[in-house]
């Protein structure tokens, strides 16, 4: 099967782990054990699959998105276009670490008609010339902010992803870094 051939490599690696710390390896294709009494999935059921072997909904529970709480969010006023669409962009922690790349997407950004809020880690003080529609922070209380804003442009990360479900907001996402 071409999926068992792909994820071979990988597989092997995460068996080696498990015999490294005295458990035994796991069939090909599976990287967890389910327990027998409850499992909790961190996604909305709207966002499951169709399983060839569907889960037992008597162990298998949905979340219906599992989102943390952050203290409000006031949308900051742009020094240009504060009628336009509101953009959030981050690419997490690890992919703020790309400010070549950051620095491409504002100039790109600041060329459109869009506002935007782009966490940039803690490299905010390497982005000295940002435009007047974007806003540049060391961090944003993304749960609170992904409610405010038209879309979402991020790398596909786990909360990123379930934030943007459960906050039914678009997304465009750039698998960029390995989360």
């Amino acid at each position: 099967d071409h999926f068992n051939a792909v994820i071979k490599p990988i597989h092997d690696d995460f068996n080696a782990f498990l015999a490294a710390n005295g458990e035994a390896p796991y069939p090909i294709g599976q990287f967890f054990e389910a327990s027998p009494y409850l499992n909790l999935l961190l996604y909305p059921q709207a966002a499951k699959f169709n399983r060839r072997h569907p889960l037992d909904p008597a162990k298998f529970q949905y979340l219906e998105g599992c989102v943390r709480q952050e203290k409000p969010y006031a949308i900051p006023t742009f020094a240009k276009n504060n009628d336009g669409p509101l953009l959030y962009v981050s690419f997490g922690s690890l992919g703020a670490g790309d400010v070549d790349l950051l620095k491409r997407i504002i100039a790109a950004l600041g060329k459109t008609r869009y506002r935007a809020l782009v966490n940039v880690g803690g490299y905010k003080d390497q982005y000295t010339d940002v435009p007047g529609n974007v806003i540049v922070d060391s961090w944003f209380p993304q749960p609170s902010v992904i409610p405010q804003v038209d879309a979402v442009i991020h790398h596909g990360g786990n909360n990123s992803f379930t934030e943007c479900l459960y906050f039914g907001k678009p997304a465009i996402i750039m698998p960029y870094v390995w989360d």
